[in-house]
């Protein structure tokens, strides 16, 4: 497309996505995109993709090509007036796990900033720099480098639910008294002043879910429609 954005401040929104291999599958991105009003979807590398999985929302969106990431962010900032984003994965080294990409022990290359605390203005490329290489070669050239924070909670041990003769046992009455006199003992040991005070929420163990790069890009594009102004 030729010519520039008529209004820079209009709070437009471009997927970028690298498309690697010939033929690689752009089907969500594409969905992703349409599904959140992506003004164009640009893909960086082969120009060639296929659309399995976008159930027809490629036609409810323009394609642009770029061959390189230098050659897009150029095409984005001087035809469209956009501010350049790469979205790139969570900064701590051991919690880096790169999306698509489940091996983990690397760490973005330049220090991000968490996407939720952004307020977004004006045109804006979101950039999907997610794997190491992308990250390596677009997140340099970018305005700002951004990731999703994300917490997910430790899971749960079920409750242990006896069976077979034990829990035969506990139902007898004889059982039910021990069961008293054990938690009345457990509560006493943890109520006196020595008991070690309770963790704070934030103090908890953290967990990076690996995501794939359509779910990250669903993710970025909701947040620019409910922060965008």
């Amino acid at each position: 497309p030729n010519g520039r954005e008529g209004d820079s401040d209009v709070p437009t929104v471009y997927l970028v996505v690298p498309n690697s291999n010939p033929g690689g599958n752009q089907g969500p991105h594409i969905r992703a995109a349409a599904a959140f009003g992506a003004k164009e979807l640009v893909l960086v590398g082969f120009e060639s993709f296929a659309t399995h999985g976008a159930h027809g929302a490629q036609s409810h969106i323009d394609v642009v090509y770029a061959h390189t990431w230098a050659e897009a962010f150029n095409y984005l900032r001087s035809e469209r007036c956009c501010e350049v984003i790469a979205i790139v994965n969570p900064p701590s080294p051991s919690a880096a796990i790169f999306a698509g990409d489940p091996t983990p022990g690397s760490a973005p290359l330049l220090p991000s900033e968490p996407l939720h605390h952004r307020r977004f203005t004006g045109a804006t490329a979101l950039v999907l720099a997610l794997r190491p290489a992308d990250a390596a070669a677009a997140a340099p050239l970018a305005d700002r480098r951004m990731h999703l924070a994300q917490h997910a909670p430790p899971p749960r041990r079920p409750p242990f639910k006896p069976q077979g003769r034990a829990a035969a046992e506990q139902a007898t009455p004889r059982g039910v008294a021990a069961l008293r006199e054990s938690s009345t003992a457990s509560a006493a040991r943890t109520s006196g002043p020595e008991a070690p005070p309770a963790a704070p929420p934030e103090a908890s163990s953290k967990v990076v879910v690996p995501l794939d790069s359509s779910a990250v890009a669903c993710a970025a594009l909701q947040h620019f429609a409910a922060w965008s102004r």
